[in-house]
């Protein structure tokens, strides 16, 4: 559907979730609204469709939203919004470059093994894109630390 003020104004609001309504004249342009009646504006970009939000309504107009989401594609299109990326195999050798020197050798061990068994084979050629806020490496080894965590979280629930 065509996207207006007018028409996001009439939008209904869901019983529960949220329901997404797409714009036909831009692609990936939409608007979401939750169950408590917030609409916000989003943008679906890349070949993960990552959902980039736009700002709420009526803060932001229809006509804003839209002119944001003609720059990102735009500067997408142009490369000048490509975000710096390292291979997960890559971050997770730095990760553990990091770990040995900082942990004990049990520690250190017990962290590889679990990010190489139950990681590394589904996610090595991964790109992991770099936080904006610091370099690719921090944000990369970051992101292998989070799933450190999530498998301790696991295991845990498995021996319990």
């Amino acid at each position: 559907m065509r996207l207006t003020d007018i028409g996001v104004n009439a939008l209904p609001i869901p019983s529960q979730g949220q329901k997404t309504y797409r714009d036909d004249a831009l692609p990936g342009f939409c608007v979401r609204i939750s169950h408590g009646g917030t609409k916000t504006f989003t943008l679906i970009v890349g070949k993960n469709r990552q959902f980039i939000t736009l700002g709420r309504y009526p803060v932001i107009s229809l006509a804003e939203a839209r002119g944001k989401a003609k720059h990102i594609l735009a500067s997408r299109t142009l490369g000048h919004l490509m975000p710096e990326t390292i291979a997960f195999k890559d971050a997770l050798t730095e990760y553990l470059a990091l770990k040995e020197r900082a942990n004990k050798a049990s520690s250190y061990a017990s962290t590889k093994r679990r990010l190489q068994v139950h990681f590394l084979p589904a996610f090595k050629e991964l790109k992991v894109a770099a936080s904006p806020r610091s370099p690719s490496t921090k944000s990369a080894a970051s992101l292998v630390g989070l799933c450190t965590i999530c498998v301790e979280r696991c295991e845990r629930r498995w021996l319990h």
